[in-house]
């Protein structure tokens, strides 16, 4: 984990309230895996006052670029931020997606909370593996995610006006795909709705991995603050235990997280 001032190299948007921000810091490039983020100190004293939390999109060479939608104040506040510009961030941070050795990838996204799939698309094997990802729009702004995929990744849509006879929903889009002999790793990140149904879609399925990223609210994004709590179940433990989604997190493995709470 690194705190450093880094180079705003590009703040720019891409599509109506979501923005590309490109910084630039060789170790902490060097540091980043998909699933990680960073913490971004907004430059003002008390208000607000904490950092934001920022999922890694891509990091190559000496730069880390993240993909942020204007929610709130925070992050209007970064919107105003200018190339050359020096921000101070911390980071990388969490647990990040471990990648296994499987003959099918497929990476399953929901909104802007993709983002950390395409930055795994980069890392993700090419060479006799299949590699598909899949994106749930509520309309097609996010469409332009397929340009900051490697050219090898199968792109897959859906998007809730679809016209009728189209998939409205991401998990529309998996069940022909999840007829394989094939070991499959799926990755996924989105509502915990969605981790959900993907589960229930491979209940009958052998040879299936699933690791999701899982989305709290982070105060110190170190692990001192405890406002990221996540219910889990890790063996050889039978009863539920309480882990940080900073810093054990945020991804896990589907198996590994009680979501509902029981």
């Amino acid at each position: 984990m690194l705190q450093e001032s880094v180079l705003i190299e590009k703040n720019e948007e891409i599509a109506p309230g979501l923005y590309f921000l490109k910084i630039r810091n060789e170790q902490m490039a060097g540091e980043a895996q998909p699933g990680k983020f960073i913490h971004i100190n907004l430059g003002t004293i008390y208000d607000p006052l904490l950092r934001r939390p920022m999922s890694i999109l891509n990091a190559q060479g000496e730069t880390l670029s993240v993909l942020y939608q204007v929610v709130g104040r925070g992050t209007r506040i970064m919107t105003r931020f200018r190339p050359g510009d020096e921000i101070d961030v911390l980071g990388p941070l969490g647990n990040g997606f471990e990648i296994e050795d499987s003959g099918q990838n497929f990476l399953i996204g929901g909104g802007v909370g993709a983002a950390p799939l395409v930055f795994l698309a980069h890392r993700l094997p090419k060479k006799g593996v299949d590699n598909k990802f899949f994106l749930g729009m509520r309309e097609r702004e996010l469409l332009f995610i397929k340009d900051f995929l490697p050219e090898e990744v199968e792109f897959f849509s859906s998007h809730e006006n679809s016209p009728r006879g189209e998939a409205k929903q991401v998990t529309d889009l998996l069940p022909p795909h999840l007829k394989t002999k094939k070991k499959t790793s799926l990755y996924c990140c989105g509502p915990e709705g969605m981790y959900r149904e993907i589960a229930g879609l491979c209940n009958d399925c052998s040879d299936f991995s699933i690791q999701v990223s899982i989305d709290r609210r982070m105060g110190c994004g170190v692990g001192t603050c405890l406002g990221c709590a996540v219910k889990v179940k890790k063996p050889p433990r039978e009863e539920p235990q309480i882990v940080r989604a900073c810093v054990e997190g945020p991804v896990f493995r589907w198996q590994e997280v009680n979501i509902d709470g029981t």
